[in-house]
C-alpha cells in the first residue's frame, strides 16, 4: 500500500514536472476516512475522546493491541510523545538522583533534559564509525556498578549492536533502554529493534515511520515496568483496571495518555507500515545503486550485514581525499550539514552542568570534518527515482564544483542541490538545512 504523493500545483515555482521532495506525512485515502468517522461519531458518542476509557474500550486499548501484536511484545502502553516515552523509560528503570546513564553523544539531546530532571549523570560512549550507533567496546569500558540504565539509540534508523549491549548490561544489573524513534521497522539480527533490550521506546510524531500527529509507545516483555508505567504515566483508573498489581497514588502521576484520533490514526496506519518499509529499502538500493562507482568518496550509512535499516532520515559518510576527485593529500572540504553538529558532550550546557567529559573520538571526527545529511527520506514510501537522479546529479556538481573552485571557498550546498534538483536555479525543496555551507579550505584540521 502506497501513500499518496503531492506533486507541486501549477504556478508554483518547480512546476507539476519538477521532482520535489516528498511531503510527509501524507495520509492515505483510509486512513483519513477512518479519522473522520472517529470525529462524527462524537455526535453521538462522546466517549471516542475518552483518552482512559476505564472498562478498557476505545481507540487507545485497539491501539496498543495493534501495536504490541505487530512488534510481537506482551506490553505496550501509549502516551503523549516520543520524548514522554524516554522520560516514562527512565523512570520504570529507577533511575534516581546520582545514578548513572549511559547515553551517545551522537544524539538529539532530549535524554539529557529527564537525566537533568531526574538528577542522574549522564556518561556518554562513543559510536562505531559505521553506523554512528552506540559503541559496545566503548559501553564495556565505561560501565560501572553505577550505572543504572544504558539509552541505546538506533540513529536514524540504523539498528545499533543493542544485542551485544545487553549482555554487557546484564552483567551489571543494568536496564537497556532502545531509543527507537526514528527506527520503527529496523531489524537487528532478525529481531525488531526495541524488543531486545528491557524497555523500547517509539515516537509517533510527523516525522516518523508512524504519524499519528503526536504520540508515543513504550513496548516490554517486563509486567514489571509495564505496571510502574501504568502507574506513574496514566491515569490511575485506566491503570487499575489493566492491572489489578498498580498502586498508584490519585494525582501523583504524568500526565501523558495519547489523544484517542492520534491512536484512531495509528490503527488506520500500522497496516501500510511494511509496504512503507519496503519502498524506503527500494529506494535507498537505487541511490545505493547511483553511488556505487563513488563509494570511495560518499556512500550511505549502512546497517552491518543481516540487519534492515529503518531509512529515518539520509546519512552519508563523506570521504573527500579519494583520488577520484582529485583532492589527494590534503583536508580539501568540510561538510556541515547535521544532523548533531556539535557532540553533545562537548557542548555548553552538559559542561555546565556535568563538568569535563570523556572524550568520544569517532563522534568527534564525524561532527568535526564528515557530518553530512541530506535530508528525511521517510516519505520516499513511492518510487523516487526521477528524484534520485536528480540528487545523484546534485551530489557530482557539489564535488565537481569543490574540486575546481581553489581554496578558501566558501558556498551554499543547498543551492547546487536545488540548482541539480529543479534544472533552472528555482528553489526546491531543500536537500539540506537552510544556510549549511561546504567550506573548502587547505588547512589542517
Amino acid at each position: 500500500m502506497d501513500a499518496p504523493t503531492k506533486q507541486t500545483p501549477p504556478g508554483k515555482p518547480g512546476g507539476v514536472d519538477s521532482p520535489t521532495w516528498p511531503e510527509w506525512p501524507l495520509l492515505p485515502p483510509d486512513a483519513i476516512e477512518t479519522a473522520k468517522s472517529a470525529l462524527d461519531r462524537t455526535a453521538w458518542d462522546p466517549a471516542v475522546l475518552n483518552g482512559f476509557r476505564p472498562l478498557g474500550e476505545g481507540p487507545i486499548p485497539a491501539f496498543e493491541a495493534a501495536f504490541s501484536q505487530r512488534l510481537d511484545v506482551p506490553f505496550a502502553v501509549a502516551l503523549s510523545s516520543g520524548a514522554a516515552a524516554l522520560h516514562a523509560a527512565l523512570i520504570a528503570a529507577d533511575v534516581r538522583p546520582g545514578d548513572e546513564v549511559i547515553i551517545s553523544p551522537y544524539s538529539w539531546p532530549q535524554a539529557l533534559v529527564f537525566l537533568d530532571a531526574l538528577d542522574a549523570v549522564p556518561v556518554f560512549c562513543d559510536v562505531t564509525a559505521e553506523t554512528l550507533c552506540l559503541n559496545p567496546a566503548s559501553v564495556e569500558e565505561r560501565i560501572t556498578d553505577k550505572t543504572r540504565a544504558v539509552i541505546v539509540e538506533h540513529t536514524a534508523g540504523c539498528p545499533a549492536a543493542v544485542d551485544h549491549i545487553v549482555g554487557i548490561a546484564a552483567r551489571h544489573g543494568t536496564t537497556v533502554i532502545e531509543d527507537c524513534a526514528a527506527a520503527l521497522g529496523a531489524q537487528r539480527r532478525g529481531r525488531a529493534v526495541g524488543t531486545i533490550g528491557d524497555i523500547g521506546c517509539f515516537s509517533l510524531g510527523p516525522r516518523k515511520h508512524l504519524p499519528c500527529g503526536e504520540g508515543g509507545v513504550i513496548v516490554t516483555r517486563d509486567s514489571r515496568i509495564y505496571e510502574k508505567t501504568l502507574a506513574t504515566c496514566q491515569h490511575p483508573d485506566r491503570a487499575a483496571f489493566l492491572s489489578s498489581s498498580v498502586i498508584s497514588a490519585p494525582g501523583f502521576f504524568w500526565p501523558y495518555r495519547m489523544h484517542p484520533i492520534g491512536a484512531v490514526l495509528g490503527l488506520a496506519l500500522i497496516p501500510h507500515l511494511e509496504a512503507w518499509h519496503q519502498e524506503r529499502a527500494r529506494n535507498h538500493e537505487r541511490l545505493r545503486d547511483r553511488l556505487r562507482d563513488r563509494s570511495g568518496c560518499v556512500r550511505l550509512v549502512e546497517a552491518e550485514p543481516g540487519d534492515e535499516h529503518a531509512w529515518g532520515s539520509l546519512l552519508l559518510h563523506v570521504n573527500l581525499m579519494e583520488s577520484n576527485i582529485g583532492l589527494q593529500g590534503r583536508p580539501s572540504i568540510r561538510l556541515r550539514s547535521g544532523p548533531v553538529h556539535t557532540p553533545l558532550h562537548q557542548r555548553g550546557v552538559v559542561l555546565d552542568r556535568w563538568g569535563d567529559q570523556l572524550a568520544c573520538p569517532i563522534a568527534e571526527a564525524r561532527c568535526n570534518s564528515q557530518e553530512w545529511m541530506i535530508a528525511d527520506t521517510i516519505g520516499w514510501v513511492t518510487n523516487q527515482g526521477e528524484l534520485i537522479s536528480r540528487i545523484d546529479a546534485g551530489l557530482t556538481a557539489i564535488l565537481d564544483e569543490s574540486h575546481h573552485s581553489g581554496n578558501n571557498l566558501l558556498f551554499q550546498a543547498t543551492e547546487i542541490l536545488d540548482r541539480a534538483i529543479c534544472g533552472s536555479g528555482i528553489a526546491s525543496d531543500s536537500l539540506v538545512n537552510d544556510g549549511d555551507i561546504i567550506v573548502l579550505d587547505d588547512r589542517s584540521r
